[in-house]
């Protein structure tokens, strides 16, 4: 918006008031307009939903020198730590976010609802940074708060649960995030119509859980559950709606049927093209999807293509240093790995990872996922020295960061493993190989590829002397 003088000419015509696509159009954009804030902090919030969140700090800038009101103050320093977060400036979020939080205390009791939403918000922040430990705490606090002062069946409590469903998927323990996903979803069918977005979105979390638990096919059921709600409550070009067709095409994905995932990774774009900027992040995520479902088709060009369109929408709309930034170089690289390019492929690997070292704490997972990428770089290019150092700082992150019995860290063991084999070191492969084996058989099911490749590479290192 900033630096844009265009002349825009626009064709209306007349209608009555009571047009009925008009009522519900503007049913809809008072919904999603933010209807219970007020004036500048209104229009601020507004900026935020459509990526201009410049434009809407400076509002809240203006607004914490003018606002007479304790508690318009709190709403704004909240407010900026959202936009914070958005940005992935996560440290400094959670510095407004407590500080938002500091001033609720003064004004307000500690089992105020409000300040569980803080809670709940600083957790989000941690979640981001990879301090899953912490969001997971954080979001225990605002549950504990809200189960004091709520009744049960609120529909903020169901929230909080969802919130906990996803500091225990990232932690690797899906069972309990399944557990959790289910008890929100509970609650919110006693609180809420069926059809509210809110249900399609405990619908597409039990989706994700059963897709990390690697049972794709209920994964499927969830998402277009997910998706069948939302149909029923929201517009067809509602951003939510694009999001359910990006689950369908993930699980479709995973399935192995990447036709059918592209159909569905097409399909959100498209939404997201009626209903968001053009250079909003979650188009740049979309492109980003249909690139994956591209390489998975073997069309590696293609693929290419798409993962360059994502990172040229995010550098326009995010800071450089976004982890999302990171994301998309690191596919950038995958792309050219498919093509044989192992240079330019590391070259991305490495791009993704300085960001990902200026953007987030030294043991998030994601840091590691770039050494893992790095390492398979080396190792494709026969330096199997640096392949292997590169796959054991991979393993050393994982262990501080993820449960020791998370998959990521038996892919590392495979890994390293392949490193050891590859240098000649059979027995050490071995040895590696079977704590991959070991870790995957508890927490994948037995038909899962990642486990049955495990099992072939542990194999062949014994057949081998």
């Amino acid at each position: 918006m900033d630096g844009n003088e265009k002349v825009y000419e626009v064709a209306l015509s007349l209608t009555s008031d009571n047009d009925e696509e008009l009522m519900v159009l503007t049913e809809q954009i008072r919904k999603e307009s933010f209807p219970n804030a007020e004036g500048w902090s209104r229009l601020s919030l507004v900026l935020t939903a459509i990526a201009q969140s410049d434009i809407a700090e400076r509002i809240c800038r203006v607004l914490i020198d003018e606002t007479p009101s304790e508690h318009s103050v709190i709403d704004v320093y909240n407010h900026l730590g959202n936009i914070k977060h958005q940005r992935g400036q996560y440290e400094e979020a959670i510095t407004l976010f407590r500080k938002s939080l500091e001033l609720l205390l003064m004004s307000s009791s500690p089992n105020h609802p409000d300040v569980a939403s803080s809670y709940n918000n600083i957790g989000a922040a941690y979640s981001h940074m990879g301090d899953y430990p912490k969001a997971l705490s954080s979001h225990e606090q605002a549950l504990k708060i809200q189960l004091q002062s709520l009744p049960p069946s609120h529909p903020h409590v169901a929230s909080s649960y969802n919130n906990i469903g996803n500091a225990y998927s990232h932690m690797g323990d899906h069972l309990k995030a399944l557990s959790s996903y289910e008890q929100a979803l509970k609650i919110q069918l006693q609180s809420l119509p069926p059809s509210h977005p809110h249900v399609a979105s405990s619908y597409n979390n039990i989706g994700n859980a059963y897709r990390n638990m690697g049972d794709y096919s209920k994964a499927l059921s969830s998402y277009e559950q997910a998706l069948k709600t939302q149909l029923q409550s929201l517009p067809p070009s509602h951003p939510h709606v694009a999001s359910s067709y990006n689950n369908i095409g993930n699980a479709y994905s995973h399935m192995g049927d990447y036709p059918k995932a592209l159909s569905s990774h097409e399909q959100a774009l498209k939404i997201q093209l009626q209903s968001l900027p053009p250079n909003h992040p979650d188009v740049a995520s979309s492109y980003n999807n249909i690139g994956n479902a591209y390489s998975h088709m073997g069309d590696y060009p293609k693929a290419l293509s798409s993962h360059e369109q994502a990172l040229k929408i995010q550098l326009q709309s995010l800071p450089p240093s976004h982890p999302h930034v990171a994301s998309s170089y690191n596919n950038i690289g995958i792309a050219y790995s498919h093509m044989g390019d192992h240079p330019k492929a590391l070259s991305s690997y490495e791009q993704a990872l300085k960001i990902r070292e200026q953007s987030l704490p030294p043991n998030h997972p994601d840091v590691a996922s770039s050494y893992n990428n790095i390492g398979n770089a080396y190792s494709h290019m026969g330096d199997y020295s640096k392949a292997l150092s590169s796959h054991e700082q991979a393993l050393k992150i994982r262990e501080q960061s993820l449960p020791l019995n998370h998959p990521d860290v038996a892919s590392s063991y495979n890994n390293t493993g392949n490193s050891y084999r590859n240098m000649g070191d059979q027995r050490t492969a071995v040895l590696f190989y079977t704590n991959a084996v070991q870790i995957a058989q508890k927490v994948l099911p037995s038909t899962h590829r990642h486990l049955q490749m495990f099992k072939r590479n542990l194999e062949r290192a014994k057949q081998k002397p």
